[in-house]
């Protein structure tokens, strides 16, 4: 039987997402991350590195700016189109969405790691839209949900974290 799923990375949902993800990347062994963003995201860009940053001795750098080389994961607060910007980029990147536009804007899989935490995004009409549509991008049109996509208030998330 043929594999039609496509290498989608992984997709962190709901509450303390970010937080989920600076675990993440301490066990990958990042030292050097960097925040990248602009324009109307530049506000919750800063919030979501702030709640990044502990557990990194030297905090998480923001830039406007294109990305420094010394960087070794690209945190990418914004829209599509900074997600696009870095798609060939070669270190391993996450897209964090930080408005209801932005899930509205998915069309593909472009990073190792995509991030919807509710600290921004609340509308569950847009993410129930986004994960129709994450799920048939992944499978190329082979999920869809004809009814109605209930999404669980809670449940487990495990990668390779260890709960103590």
């Amino acid at each position: 039987m043929m594999n039609v799923l496509k290498p989608s990375g992984t997709l962190m949902y709901g509450k303390a997402m970010l937080a989920q993800l600076a675990h993440e990347m301490a066990l990958l062994g990042i030292n050097n991350p960097v925040v990248i963003s602009g324009g109307k995201y530049i506000k919750r860009a800063k919030k979501a590195a702030s709640v990044l940053s502990p557990g990194f001795s030297g905090g998480i750098r923001l830039t406007t700016a294109a990305a420094p080389d010394d960087a070794d994961f690209l945190i990418l607060a914004g829209g599509k189109d900074l997600a696009d910007r870095y798609s060939d980029d070669p270190r391993p990147r996450v897209w964090i969405m930080l408005f209801d536009d932005d899930l509205n804007d998915f069309n593909e899989v472009i990073t190792e790691f995509t991030v919807v935490d509710s600290i921004f995004i609340r509308n569950n009409n847009v993410v129930r839209k986004f994960m129709a549509k994450y799920a048939s991008v992944v499978s190329d049109g082979l999920a869809s949900y004809p009814g109605s996509l209930s999404i669980p208030s809670a449940f487990v998330y495990s990668c390779r974290t260890t709960i103590l």
